[in-house]
């Protein structure tokens, strides 16, 4: 009887499945002068925490990747901030940078002298991309 109870506190918890992207739009409740479209999803974007366009249109995302546990000590921080952008205006992501990674816990991010300040407790950084390849070189 004991092992029969044991057995029952260890099975994991069921609950609702995720819905599809698709799906999830439809969940929306809107006003009827509002439209809603998919811009971008899992798995092109991992653990989103924050997002913000730049001055530019382009999109960022902090993607905490190292949260709820830290890396390992010795290990380099795996959190990101992934650049997003729609090259042809067709409203879609067409190219995927990353902007900045090794970054810890990141958590906020705003548009900054055409940069990033970047917020990972308990740093507050500047991130900009000088050479315009995308990729955060001044840090």
């Amino acid at each position: 009887m004991l092992a029969l109870i044991f057995a029952a506190c260890t099975r994991r918890a069921t609950g609702p499945s995720a819905l599809s992207p698709q799906a999830e739009l439809k969940s929306f409740q809107l006003n009827d002068d509002l439209n809603i479209e998919l811009f971008v999803n899992e798995p092109e974007i991992m653990s989103p925490v924050e997002m913000v366009f730049d001055e530019n249109g382009r999109v960022y995302v902090a993607e905490m990747l190292d949260y709820p546990t830290d890396p390992p000590p010795g290990k380099p921080a795996r959190s990101r901030i992934r650049l997003l952008e729609d090259t042809d205006g067709d409203g879609k992501v067409d190219r995927s940078t990353i902007f900045a990674d090794n970054v810890l816990e990141v958590s906020g991010l705003m548009p900054w002298k055409g940069g990033l300040i970047v917020t990972s407790a308990p740093d507050i950084l500047f991130m900009k991309d000088a050479d315009g390849d995308g990729k955060a070189d001044i840090r």
